[in-house]
């Protein structure tokens, strides 16, 4: 996953930060080697997360570099040395739920037993330092240096989830239609999900910027709305897979009903592919043969002596998804007014 505003932003600031902590400590006349195994870790997608992560780095750097000269005193560079302090360490972090600073704290820990024959409290404290003089460098890396704008990665990640989740719609009906499982596009369900929680993630990440950056009010405006669409999106999203472990069974539709309830499945599948784009008749209209066929198909069902069973029958079932989706598409319409259009491919088309 790119999480940065520009491709290889992140080694022009790792390496930025390994210059400039490196420069820092051969100025103080202190071992650049731990501040710069610090620097590399510690940078992070947000200048949140680098504030953050850094109050827990610290103390957990301590603890490493505290088990490290402990055990180097008690038994030199002997393996058992540094088996304690690495075990110590990740047990100690684990239990004070420092878990972001473990890894840096017993790589450190591990690097410090190699170098220090004795003077073991002055190699701790200067440790301390430079631990510190790697975490501030990070931090201030990621606040000025090219710091990251996610926008337009979101804006092009919610357009692509628009035309997969049409697409994933449109194949799942066409499937049911045809009288065929839907399951097949299971894959494909599953790694719709895995782009919606990347891109929620992204503007997970946008919104901890605005607390360290300034952003313009339409900016703040459009990732509130993107996150809006990401919602709806996630829950017609949740109605498909309802639609897709139903199982087959032949359906008492004939071919013209069929088609008519496709072609209202194809003008709500575009709708919510660009909820922009100007349809030929009002969605609400092309979704008439649908809301028609669900009460037909309710009495029906409830007509039957002694099968209220059907009540829950395919073709129900299969409208009543149709027609939550229906209701969630509308409300996209308003998370959409101002934001880009996105394009795709033709719909697939069952009857071919």
């Amino acid at each position: 996953m790119h999480i940065f505003r520009l491709p290889g932003s992140r080694i022009i600031k790792t390496g930025t930060a390994v210059f400039v902590t490196a420069l820092v400590c051969q100025a103080l006349g202190w071992p650049p080697v731990f501040a710069v195994i610090t620097a590399i870790v510690t940078i992070e997608p947000t200048a949140a997360a680098s504030i953050q992560k850094g109050l827990v780095r610290f103390p957990a750097s301590i603890i490493g570099a505290g088990y490290a000269m402990l055990f180097t005193y008690l038994f030199g560079h002997s393996p058992l040395t540094f088996t304690l302090a690495a075990m110590l360490t990740i047990f100690t972090c684990s239990k004070l739920k420092l878990d972001d600073g473990l890894l840096v704290a017993t790589l450190s820990a591990i690097a410090m037993i190699e170098v220090t024959e004795a003077h073991f409290a002055q190699a701790f404290f200067t440790r301390l330092g430079t631990t510190s003089i790697g975490l501030i460098v990070s931090t201030l890396v990621n606040l000025f240096i090219m710091p990251p704008d996610y926008s337009q990665e979101i804006a092009k990640r919610v357009g692509t989830l628009h035309e997969k989740t049409a697409r994933l719609f449109t194949d799942s009906a066409g499937a049911l239609l045809k009288e065929k499982s839907a399951a097949g596009f299971k894959l494909a369900y599953q790694s719709d999900q895995h782009l919606f929680t990347k891109t929620e993630t992204l503007c997970r990440f946008q919104r901890e910027e605005w607390r360290y950056h300034r952003f313009t009010a339409e900016d703040r405006r459009k990732v509130h709305f993107y996150v809006k669409k990401l919602e709806t999106l996630r829950q017609i999203h949740f109605h498909i897979g309802n639609l897709m472990i139903l199982e087959p069974e032949p359906l008492f539709w004939n071919s013209g009903q069929k088609d008519r309830i496709w072609q209202s499945i194809l003008s709500l599948a575009a709708f919510i592919e660009n909820p922009n784009k100007e349809l030929k008749q009002p969605l609400h209209q092309s979704m008439q043969p649908i809301m028609e066929e669900f009460w037909y198909a309710k009495a029906e069902a409830g007509s039957e002596s002694g099968e209220m069973n059907r009540l829950f029958s395919i073709e129900i079932s299969f409208l009543y998804e149709v027609l939550a989706i229906f209701e969630l598409a509308e409300e996209l319409q308003s998370h959409s007014t101002f934001l880009q259009k996105q394009s795709s491919p033709p719909l697939y088309d069952y009857r071919k």
